[in-house]
């Protein structure tokens, strides 16, 4: 298992010690060892050819490993610098970072050249968002998108890879950030995440929803569909949560545009809910709200969804409406329709928080994933009798053992309960990244026109 896919497993990332300028080190990826080689020779402009062909091709270089039936490709990293130009403290950094311990893997020189590199052996069908960083202040830099602490202390500045081969942009509150990210060559298809020219496009309203129940006031985008009439028959419901990741992280209005233009869902009104929400003093209201939540549940079904029943021509059926979310918001979806199974009948769960136990998270620094109450959510499925929910679930392969075990057993429990379960696991992390591609595989498999 790569250096990578073991830092992603464990879904924490813990820095390591700074690298010394200048070292050599046998590269396994065949770009790289024909420029040892030309180098060895004498070929002083073998270098300065090699970063033009990258330049023109882009990176990571993405080569095959050994064995032609291998499920497995080399992915190279490159960064081009000499070490007084700080290149020696460079480091790349892989998917979405869990905040209280980090790694950034330091990149290698190349035998006397400006060539700094890392290379992985990572699977074929991985997709992954990365960042290359620096100790704050070891270089100037104007592009930082993300400081990063690590546990020792120490501050890191995160930028989008400028030789980037795919990179997404993120607009939130009026900044826009790009992100750069990899995948291999067999990683699945995502036909729905670009926006398509020449098709009829919804519509998104945003409003401000004032709370009695939880004394606090969010914004709310709800998304109507081409040709939305308040006349006529009603319109599936999805709920979402974590609005401003799915309106720039995972496209969504773009995603539902593009479903709707290829009759692969029926026409649907989705309504985002902000996790930002004023009255928070100490900015932690999703950490509150999502887990299960007997209060913030009052909220949903007491003022919410009659504003929204009020305001926009809704299905009352079950059997055409979806929760879904990602992380906090995959257990909050669960939690949801347990709750109002006569309102959803469909969960869409990306990579659901099912460690979660009541005790678990008095703070960031004393997070607890084993106790008695771990995994409370699943033993609150197997208590409760089969409610009419279909339920689609996927989570990262590459996440840590607290994500990827949680909803292997969870999956496991409802189809011994008689749920109809579609599960997947993806060659990934806990990343946006890949949850905006499954987003419709998830709406597909619940309410999809084809089932």
């Amino acid at each position: 298992m790569s250096v990578l896919i073991r830092v992603l497993a464990l879904g924490l990332l813990v820095w390591t010690s700074q690298v010394p300028a200048g070292i050599d080190a046998p590269p396994s990826s065949p770009r790289l060892q024909q420029l040892v080689a030309a180098v060895a020779a004498g070929d002083r402009a073998a270098a300065g050819n090699f970063w033009r062909s990258v330049d023109e091709s882009r990176a990571p270089l993405i080569e095959h490993a050994e064995g032609a039936d291998s499920p497995d490709v080399l992915m190279t990293f490159l960064w081009r610098g000499l070490p007084d130009q700080g290149a020696a403290n460079v480091r790349v950094i892989p998917g979405e970072l869990t905040p209280w311990e980090q790694v950034g893997d330091p990149l290698q020189r190349l035998a006397r050249t400006d060539v700094w590199y890392r290379t992985y052996r990572i699977s074929r069908k991985a997709r992954f968002t990365y960042y290359l960083a620096w100790p704050e202040g070891a270089t100037p830099r104007t592009d930082t998108i993300h400081r990063l602490t690590a546990g020792n202390g120490l501050v890191y500045e995160a930028v989008v890879d400028p030789r980037a081969r795919w990179t997404y942009a993120q607009e939130r509150d009026g900044v826009r950030k790009l992100f750069s990210y990899a995948e291999g060559p067999d990683a699945p298809v995502e036909p729905f995440v670009t926006f398509r020219e020449g098709i009829a496009r919804g519509n998104v309203e945003t409003f401000d929803v004032d709370s009695r129940i939880l004394s606090n006031q969010r914004k709310v985008s709800v998304y109507t569909p081409p040709g939305y009439r308040k006349q006529g028959a009603a319109y599936g419901l999805l709920l979402m949560f974590d609005r401003l990741s799915y309106t720039s992280d995972v496209p969504t209005p773009t995603i539902l545009d593009n479903m709707l233009a290829d009759e692969a869902i029926p026409p649907m009104v989705a309504v985002l809910i902000d996790s930002r929400v004023t009255n928070d003093p100490d900015g932690d209201a999703r950490s509150r709200e999502l887990p299960p939540n007997d209060k913030y549940q009052s909220f949903l079904r007491d003022e919410l969804l009659p504003l929204i029943r009020k305001r926009y021509h809704v299905s009352a059926d079950p059997n055409r409406n979806v929760v879904a979310g990602s992380s906090y918001g995959g257990l909050a979806a669960t939690y949801t329709a347990l709750s109002n199974p006569t309102v959803f009948g469909n969960v869409v769960s990306q990579s659901g928080s099912y460690w979660w136990s009541p005790e678990c998270c008095q703070s960031v620094d004393k997070m607890v994933f084993l106790s008695e109450n771990a995994g409370w959510m699943i033993k609150k499925v197997a208590s409760l009798p089969r409610q009419p929910i279909r339920f689609y679930m996927d989570v990262g392969a590459w996440e840590s053992a607290d994500m990827l075990l949680p909803n292997r057993i969870l999956r496991s429990v409802l189809e011994g309960k008689g749920y109809e379960v579609t599960y997947r696991e993806f060659m990934g992390g806990h990343d946006y990244v890949i949850w905006r591609g499954t987003l419709s595989d998830g709406l597909i498999a619940v309410i999809g026109t084809k089932r």
